[in-house]
């Protein structure tokens, strides 16, 4: 397994004229076949940063864009507080079993 950083997450989906993003998508592509993944906190921080420019709708289809386009898996603690059974069972669904395409969020200006 490849923990990803949301650093990387954020030159993937933000940043696509940035000079890095050739490395950046050739690491995405690499580690395709070493189980990526990412923090519930790596997610909550990439979304913040990308919350500036997505509307409500594409924030909550995060999964749809982000777990997906990086075939990403999100690990967790195995006990969680009381009410956090849809937090559990959220992050536990964002794990895919195809290759999906990479992506980009939709542009909020299509919303």
């Amino acid at each position: 397994m490849v923990i990803i950083d949301s650093d990387v997450l954020l030159l993937a989906f933000a940043y696509p004229k940035d000079e890095r993003q050739k490395t950046n998508q050739k690491f995405l592509e690499a580690i395709q076949t070493a189980l990526p993944a990412t923090t519930i906190y790596n997610v909550m921080e990439t979304l913040g940063q990308l919350s500036f420019n997505l509307s409500t709708d594409q924030l909550n289809q995060w999964q749809d864009w982000m777990a997906n386009a990086h075939n990403l898996e999100s690990p967790y603690a195995v006990y969680a507080p009381a009410g956090s059974a849809t937090l559990r069972r959220n992050l536990h669904n964002t794990a895919v079993t195809h290759r999906p395409r990479m992506g980009r969020p939709p542009s909020s200006r299509s919303a």
